[in-house]
């Protein structure tokens, strides 16, 4: 069994979150809002969040941190904050609907993906513990995966990394970094 880092004042599905982070902006902008208490997909929303179309309580925007290889990578939240599959009822899979068939039509899509992970992150993967789906359209450039769960070399080396990014924390450049560590960020940076 792989050991979870801590970080003071996080919970474990907080630092399961980070562990996810995908660059370093993503890692500093969800440290900021568990910090100060906010979530990044609640009211208000920054302005990386700019929403496109929302319907019956749910809300749909681009991802600030896109997965690559894609040409359209959408997130779809309710604006009330939801952690739990628990506390999502039919009517929410109605505004889901609705929300994806206006972006069906507006993006004009031929295929992709609607994903929608739940529960604790050490299962799903995820990197934002508000309930959302993704919507995703590959661009044929390379190989588009969604995560649910990673083999052991993948979580050390997400471990790995977010403890470069802890380092880095703070600093304003990437000095004093081993080869190895500097090999673990490069190109995660923006």
């Amino acid at each position: 069994m792989i050991e979870i880092p801590t970080i003071d004042g996080l919970s474990r599905d907080q630092v399961l979150t980070l562990m996810n982070c995908r660059s370093y902006k993503q890692y500093l902008s969800m440290i900021s809002d568990y910090e100060a208490g906010r979530c990044p997909f609640c009211d208000p929303l920054d302005e990386k969040n700019k929403v496109l179309h929302s319907a019956l309580g749910w809300r749909v925007w681009e991802n600030p941190y896109s997965l690559t290889h894609t040409s359209l990578h959408l997130i779809m939240a309710p604006q009330q904050h939801t952690t739990s599959i628990e506390d999502i009822s039919p009517s929410d899979f109605e505004a889901m609907g609705r929300i994806f068939k206006w972006v069906r039509y507006q993006f004009n899509l031929q295929g992709g993906a609607f994903a929608m992970r739940f529960g604790s992150p050490q299962f799903n993967a995820g990197s934002v513990l508000h309930l959302h789906a993704n919507i995703i359209v590959p661009d044929h450039s390379g190989a588009v995966q969604i995560t649910l769960a990673k083999d052991t070399a993948k979580v050390e080396e997400t471990i790995a990394r977010m403890k470069v990014f802890e380092k880095l924390r703070g600093n304003t450049a990437p000095v004093g970094l081993s080869d190895k560590e500097a090999a673990l960020i490069e190109g995660r940076l923006t």
